[in-house]
């Protein structure tokens, strides 16, 4: 008996195309796709890095704008909400970058910590600022 090597997704008989079950002397493929998926998981190992570093930059972003030694529109009304932003952003990234279990996780430990504490002593002062009394 001669065994039957597929090549492509039509070139085992069809009395021995078994859906992902072995049969003796056919190689089987079950999935045609699942190299191209291998392929794109290699391609993207480095995610958790890339989205560790911009967390990092919007965290100093957030850090110039908040100590004013940025000032986009010159108003703080609008300048230190866009620091903020740019903090929550830095946090939800890399926390979606440990949710992922993407690379680099220590980096991502790392920028979600800070900057979930410059979002938290941004809030204290805001709420001690909010209850202070000016004559």
């Amino acid at each position: 008996m001669k065994a039957i090597l597929p090549v492509g997704r039509d070139s085992v008989e069809p009395s021995k195309r078994i859906s992902g079950q072995f049969v003796p002397g056919i190689a089987f493929n079950p999935s045609p796709i699942s190299p191209k998926i291998g392929a794109l998981k290699a391609s993207c190992k480095n995610t958790g890095l890339v989205l560790g570093l911009i967390s990092l930059l919007l965290l100093g972003f957030e850090a110039l704008i908040f100590f004013e030694f940025i000032r986009l529109f010159h108003d703080n009304n609008i300048d230190q909400p866009l620091g903020l932003w740019g903090a929550g952003l830095g946090a939800s990234l890399s926390l979606f970058a440990l949710l992922r279990r993407q690379g680099a996780i220590l980096l991502n430990v790392i920028a979600l910590v800070l900057n979930v504490a410059a979002l938290s002593a941004v809030g204290l002062i805001a709420w001690s600022l909010s209850h202070m009394k000016l004559m």
